[in-house]
């Protein structure tokens, strides 16, 4: 999550030192537009296991869904009782790859009122009763500034950056029902901000995946990627830098089966590609249709192999840096 437009001295930065690289031969394609002078503004994007697509609309606190990821939005719940100033929905992701027990929507919410702050379990299919359809998760609302969230493999446990913290909090999933509490899983130097945006706070623990083990994090204000494995009782083993990508401001994360990692950079309009053997490439940028760029999850269809990005645009910056309004945009991957 980064969000205001003194962000973009940074951003002109990351696109000089990167100007090497050049686009893959993607297509990108606009799968929804809002209203910015409604207050429509998409931080977070979630794809459920039939290829629905799920964005918040931050400040006004509506869930959205996307069916099939074209098409028109239609609204999943409304959060209600966020005041003006509340940043409101952040981060969101579902758990698991098919239904099953604990899978379901989990989104972060930032508010000055601690019932409405930390994570709550959203039920986006209509099955659970209305007192259950959405549950603010007891133990959350501690959290400074929750932002992106991950599973780890048996989806057991839920890891979600607390970005003005520069820390990772974990959440045993069974704790919604009294049996174990949320807690600081690690907080490190490595995870901190250290306020070069100039936002008045720092934005350190921005994106957050989970594979083979371990819990990768993406530090926007270092331009790093953190690698932080899970150790066979939970705990955390020692912090060590992934990747370092001087001039990337590294918000949302995620990672494909072959292990690219895919990087939302939003003062440089891009989405990234980090291969494995350390390769930098850019997918999409500006002229894609990227503003802003602060959220990405990937879906592969069954069937056809086919392999899309989600991006959520946030709108940063005054035109012409920025081509397009708040959206989310597709973008179909090699």
């Amino acid at each position: 999550m980064v969000r205001l437009m003194r962000a973009l001295t940074l951003g002109c930065a990351g696109v000089l030192a990167l100007a090497g690289t050049a686009l893959a031969d993607g297509e990108a394609r606009v799968v929804v537009d809002f209203d910015l002078e409604r207050g429509e503004v998409a931080e977070g994007v979630a794809v459920d296991w039939k290829g629905d697509v799920y964005t918040g609309l931050s400040g006004l606190g509506r869930m959205l869904r996307i069916p099939g990821g074209e098409g028109t939005a239609e609204e999943v719940m409304v959060l209600d009782g966020l005041a003006e100033g509340d940043f409101g929905f952040t981060g969101h992701a579902f758990n698991g790859d098919e239904p099953g027990y604990m899978y379901g929507l989990y989104a972060a919410v930032v508010s000055a009122d601690p019932d409405l702050n930390g994570i709550f379990s959203i039920d986006p299919y209509g099955q659970s009763d209305p007192g259950n359809a959405i549950r603010h998760i007891e133990g959350t609302e501690a959290m400074t500034m929750a932002n992106a969230i991950a599973f780890d493999e048996d989806g057991e446990h839920m890891y979600v950056s607390d970005s003005m913290a520069g820390a990772i909090w974990r959440l045993p999933l069974y704790g919604f029902v009294g049996y174990a509490e949320p807690e600081v899983w690690v907080a490190n130097p490595l995870l901190e901000g250290s306020g070069a945006f100039g936002l008045g706070y720092p934005v350190g623990a921005n994106g957050v995946a989970v594979r083979d083990g371990v819990v990768y994090v993406g530090v926007t204000e270092q331009g790093t990627v953190v690698r932080i494995p899970i150790g066979p009782d939970g705990a955390p083993g020692e912090p060590v830098v992934h990747a370092e990508l001087p001039g990337v401001a590294v918000d949302g994360i995620a990672f494909d089966q072959a292990g690219n990692l895919y990087i939302a950079d939003p003062p440089a309009h891009t989405l990234w590609k980090y291969a494995p053997d350390g390769t930098l490439t850019a997918v999409a940028d500006v002229d894609d249709g990227l503003s802003g760029p602060s959220s990405v999850a990937l879906w592969e269809d069954a069937d056809t192999g086919e392999a899309v990005a989600y991006v959520s645009n946030q709108a940063i910056g005054p035109p012409p840096s920025i081509k397009h309004g708040p959206s989310i945009i597709a973008v179909t991957l090699e």
